[in-house]
């Protein structure tokens, strides 16, 4: 083991050490990244209006539909490009640019999943799908769709899909595709992007909502200047289960989602960059992230610049990543908030480079880290040293420049500027690191086992009139894969999943579940049942995927979860309408209750009663992992609250204190944690702050063992106060009170 004391001798030299790499490795960091980037043309015609009215989308959405040969897989929610009218052929040789982009732009305005049946598609040009502002001042015409909806630019979102089995849906740049050779002018391949809302309607990544790619290959080999895909996006927003093979190209990845969105199980193989998290060119001014992203069960390999290059906004979490080349550059550039970095449970083998060179602070968790003689570089302040030949595990490592980053240990602000526990590791990393954090398997509609809730003998309707609550539970009840298509079901009384179930939709604005107003079971306010309920188990594969929870009454929350460490959700949009004196919470974890959750976001700008919260966790003793968690903007006394639970751990948080659009009405705490033992938050960003006259804390810990939290930062904000008069985090336990100082990104705080 080595310890903080044992390196004492080695500082001085490792600190000249870092320096002269710093100094060496500056002119390569900012010539490396290009300084040009320019938005592609979008194909001329109505479909790229920059403004549309929802009417008009509708209106050409009932078009697409008319013109599709394949009405029944609509009415499931997808449109497949290889039926007419788009035709695509899928053969590796025939240019499939125009069916591509022309079915990209259709299946948006029709509300449904782009599918791509396995094959390899041929394209010579940029893709690329926006979502388009909507004009609400307009007025409607023609009929409204069921529950009371008013569609918005968050209801057209841009997804692609195909499947996840051995055989796979592969774009793949053709060899003499023009435009793609300059690596000082690059160009994307896969380009999903959002409008602003308000003139001019330009580029606007934070409300690029619910955005997905899933299950889709890239082939960019031989294009110097090819970017495989570029989407930076917020709530909803994420890239899952692709694999680019880069080699001779510029980056497999340009952006990060975060706020709500991830990025979930990349392998990029070659390129300069495995994932190019900056902003550059025209995008210049967007950083390289939404804040506080995420980037969880990634594989780069190859890479001949940097596996990572990050420069975006608030810290990066990394999560059950496989490096091996080249490793992560973190140059981060504006407030001290930006460019943190978490590595969790990893391993980066570097054969040219550093492991991790960085400006602002890094964190590191049970990582394997070889070929390099420390786990990171700074420009200035200490870093233990490494065996460069072999096999270092750095079970816990926190260190930062000098700067307002401290480390806070059992309530004690710490004078080194690291700490460190590392071992020697003879036999390498386990061989499960990536596997613990990989996406779970995700049944298609037409994979076998998958029942179909509208068809016989259930024949659910999703037309938003009809009770479906009888069919969906029969359909549940009798078969262990439930498939919703898209439609709008409406549910006279909750859905209990049995154990080991799974219902999954076509996805989370296309497949949505919502209370009936005529029924008792959502009839009292201060007793709201759950649109969906679960059994109390604590080990089987429970899964609910890819679906809304809308909650339109008083009288109902969205779920009530209490399948153990083996259950998932995964993608579930949360979205409450009516909510002005709610009581409990939207979402009630307890019991049993655990498992792995995916992409949790909430923005619930909601004036409920004093306890209102959009999440409860209370008594669990299952593990509860969440990738990506970002409730907002509500008004109970906290935003999510922690009641004797226990092994809580939080892949990114990004949160918002206080209401958009009444900032008068002051903030609201984003975590509170009352008993609980083993909690950890890595990486935490957002505009969270405390308003004047506001609870004084944005993380308040009660009576709480085993606490980790990282890399923690907050984005300045004229509605805070000064500094001096609140703090991030308030730590309050028998042997005292703490409070770390609002005005530093602190790089670690933990306490036994």
């Amino acid at each position: 083991m080595m310890k903080q004391g044992a390196l004492s001798r080695r500082r001085t030299k490792a600190a000249l050490g870092a320096w002269v790499l710093w100094l060496s490795l500056g002119a390569l960091r900012c010539s490396a990244v290009p300084s040009h980037y320019e938005l592609p043309a979008l194909p001329p015609g109505p479909q790229s209006e920059r403004v549309r009215t929802s009417a008009e989308v509708s209106a050409a959405g009932r078009r697409v539909l008319a013109d599709y040969g394949a009405p029944e897989l609509a009415t499931l929610g997808f449109l497949d490009v290889t039926k007419p009218p788009y035709s695509a052929r899928a053969d590796g040789v025939t240019d499939d640019t125009a069916a591509l982009q022309r079915a990209l732009a259709d299946a948006r305005d029709a509300r449904l999943v782009l599918w791509l049946p396995a094959g390899t598609y041929l394209v010579r040009d940029t893709l690329q799908c926006v979502q388009g502002a909507i004009n609400l001042r307009a007025r409607e015409t023609g009929p409204r769709p069921p529950s009371e909806e008013r569609l918005t630019a968050t209801d057209y979102p841009c997804v692609i899909r195909g499947p996840a089995g051995p055989k796979r849906a592969v774009i793949r740049l053709a060899p003499d595709a023009p435009g793609f050779a300059d690596p000082e002018r690059p160009k994307p391949v896969l380009y999903i992007w959002a409008r602003r809302w308000t003139p001019p309607y330009d580029l606007q990544p934070n409300v690029s909502f619910n955005q997905m790619l899933l299950s889709v290959d890239l082939d960019i080999r031989h294009h110097a200047g090819a970017i495989a895909v570029d989407l930076q996006g917020a709530q909803g927003t994420a890239v899952q289960d692709v694999r680019i093979e880069a080699d001779g190209a510029l980056a497999g990845l340009r952006g990060l989602s975060g706020s709500g969105g991830s990025t979930h199980q990349v392998t990029v193989h070659g390129g300069r960059y495995g994932v190019l998290a900056a902003g550059f060119g025209d995008f210049a001014r967007l950083t390289g992230s939404q804040p506080a992203p995420l980037l969880a069960a990634a594989t780069l390999t190859g890479q001949t610049e940097a596996a990572i290059y990050y420069a975006g906004r608030g810290p990066l979490t990394v999560v059950g990543a496989r490096i091996e080349g080249r490793g992560i550059v973190c140059a981060a550039t504006g407030p001290n908030y930006n460019g943190a970095l978490s590595v969790i449970d990893s391993s980066v083998d570097v054969h040219r480079g550093e492991a991790i060179v960085a400006n602002r602070p890094v964190y590191l968790a049970n990582t394997f880290i070889r070929g390099v003689k420390a786990p990171a570089n700074f420009p200035s302040g200490d870093a233990p040293a490494l065996s460069a030949r072999e096999w270092s595990h750095v079970r816990e490592f926190a260190g930062a420049p000098a700067g307002p980053f401290p480390i806070w240990i059992d309530g004690v602000r710490q004078a080194s500027s690291f700490v460190a526990d590392i071992a020697a590791a003879p036999t390498g990393p386990p061989t499960d690191l990536l596997a613990r954090h990989a996406l779970p398997a995700l049944p298609a509609w037409n994979d076998r086992g998958v029942v179909n809730a509208r068809e016989a003998p259930y024949q659910a309707l999703g037309d938003g009139r009809a009770d479906d609550a009888p069919a969906i539970q029969r359909a549940l009840d009798e078969h262990a894969i439930v498939f919703l298509p898209k439609g709008r079901y409406r549910l006279g009384r909750p859905l209990v999943l049995p154990p080991g179930h799974k219902l999954i939709g076509a996805g989370r604005r296309f497949t949505g579940l919502f209370p009936a107003a005529d029924t008792p079971a959502f009839a009292d306010a201060a007793k709201p049942q759950p649109l969906v309920d679960t059994a109390e188990t604590e080990d089987a594969e429970t899964t609910l995927a890819l679906l809304e929870l809308r909650i339109t009454r008083l009288g109902a929350h969205a779920l009530r979860w209490r399948a153990g460490r083996n259950s998932i959700v995964r993608d579930v949009d949360i979205h409450r309408t009516n909510g002005r004196g709610s009581q409990g919470p939207d979402v009630l974890v307890e019991g049993a209750g655990g498992g792995r959750w995916f992409n949790f976001a909430a923005d619930q700008q909601i004036h409920g009663a004093s306890d209102y919260r959009p999440l409860l966790v209370r008594g669990t003793r299952q593990p509860l992992v969440f990738y990506m968690f970002n409730p907002e903007h509500a008004r109970g006394d906290a935003m999510t609250e922690f009641v004797d639970a226990r092994d809580v751990t939080i892949y990114a948080l990004k949160g918002e204190t206080y209401e958009i659009g009444h900032p008068a009405s002051g903030t609201r705490p984003q975590v509170l944690a009352r008993g609980c033992r083993g909690f950890r938050i890595f990486g935490g960003g957002g505009i969270c702050g405390a308003a004047p006259g506001s609870t004084p804390w944005v993380y308040r810990f009660e009576s709480s063992t085993d606490l980790v939290v990282t890399t923690l930062g907050h984005q300045a904000s004229s509605l805070f106060g000064p500094p001096g008069t609140w703090s991030m985090i308030a730590d309050v336990s028998a042997a005292g009170a703490v409070a770390t100082p609002s005005d530093e990104a602190l790089v670690l705080y933990r306490r036994h």
